[in-house]
């Protein structure tokens, strides 16, 4: 048995089921079921929530899995993690792979390696991030993005539970900046775009494209000016 099984063996298990609160800490597997808060930090190796739940300070854990509400009075670190609901993260989130079905909020930066999200997000600081796959079904906000390949299309069909958490605007990503080398936009509003490879499709309306080596441009798309640069 490796050192690492034997320290998670020794460390605590939190359980909630019901309404409760819990004070924070360092836990093997914390599952909560229910309504309710953590006073203070966490850090496990699995987080599971199904409800509505508080962190009161920062939660970092290598595996989430959360279905209904969450917010993090704090910043939050997730190694791997799937959301369905809405999450709020009031500081910096980061993390390795995230999969977010809903709403959800970052009130400084977010930097992920791979994402996925399907609802809506608003993000007030910078998404610096790996590759993203965006499906819209309500308005999301970033100040910046920043990536190595980014994917926008708009979400046909909803799944139910996300209906109940999106606010009722048209379906478009807001961002002053968006950089990266792969970048394949539909219905998104943005000042600038720079990028190696770059499509702008049905939806878009930009004011500046930079590009170095492809761009292509829907005829129902609105671009006020296109800029080769590089070699």
């Amino acid at each position: 048995m490796t050192g690492s099984e034997n320290k998670s063996e020794l460390l605590p298990k939190l359980t909630i089921d019901g309404v409760c609160n819990a004070g924070g800490g360092v836990y093997d597997s914390v599952n909560l079921d229910g309504v309710g808060k953590i006073n203070g930090a966490v850090k496990s190796r699995a987080f599971r929530a199904n409800g509505q739940f508080k962190v009161l300070g920062d939660l970092e854990s290598t595996e989430m899995i959360c279905e209904g509400i969450l917010t993090v009075h704090g910043n939050a670190h997730i190694a791997e993690g799937k959301m369905d609901g809405m999450l709020t993260i009031e500081g910096t989130l980061d993390g390795e792979h995230l999969e977010v079905y809903g709403v959800w909020k970052v009130k400084k930066n977010c930097e992920i390696e791979r994402m996925k999200t399907e609802g809506a997000f608003f993000i007030d600081g910078l998404l610096n991030a790996g590759h993203v796959e965006i499906h819209l079904h309500g308005l999301s906000k970033a100040s910046e993005i920043g990536v190595e390949a980014l994917r926008v299309r708009r979400l046909s069909k909803s799944k139910w539970n996300l209906l109940r958490f999106i606010p009722k605007f048209n379906p478009e990503l807001q961002a002053k900046v968006i950089e990266g080398d792969e970048l394949d936009l539909e219905y998104t509003t943005t000042d600038v775009v720079r990028g190696n490879r770059v499509s702008i499709g049905p939806g878009c309306t930009i004011g500046r494209v930079e590009y170095r080596s492809e761009l292509i441009k829907h005829p129902k798309a609105k671009v006020g000016e296109e800029m080769k640069v590089g070699d």
